[in-house]
């Protein structure tokens, strides 16, 4: 799924269940978004990859736990200590936790295991 071009969208909320029951197998989230709640996609194993835009400032804790090394994060970082560092203007490290996902950087370069 891509949002239509001048998406309007700034946050998803989160929480359990927020995309539980989908049928996306990927999602680019849309330039206009800057947060990410909570648990937004947690358990979601439906989804194979997932782009999160340069404009997303904020991201919740275990959004992404569950997921598997079947799927793909990319973030608008280029190396994963840039995306965890708070004072690079990451989002800290809550978002990772029990994380085995495969993540790729802005060049398409993956970063992770």
């Amino acid at each position: 799924m891509i949002f239509a071009e001048g998406s309007q969208l700034t946050a998803i909320a989160g929480g359990i269940g927020t995309f539980e029951n989908t049928r996306l197998t990927t999602l680019t989230l849309p330039e206009s978004l800057v947060s990410i709640g909570n648990r937004t996609f947690l358990g979601v194993t439906t989804l194979e990859s997932i782009t999160i835009p340069a404009s997303v400032t904020v991201v919740g804790t275990n959004v992404f736990s569950g997921w598997t090394n079947e799927q793909e994060i990319h973030i608008p970082f280029a190396t994963l200590e840039a995306a965890t560092d708070l004072s690079l203007g990451g989002w800290g490290t809550g978002w990772l936790s029990n994380n085995w996902t495969r993540m790729y950087n802005n060049e398409g370069e993956q970063i992770s295991p």
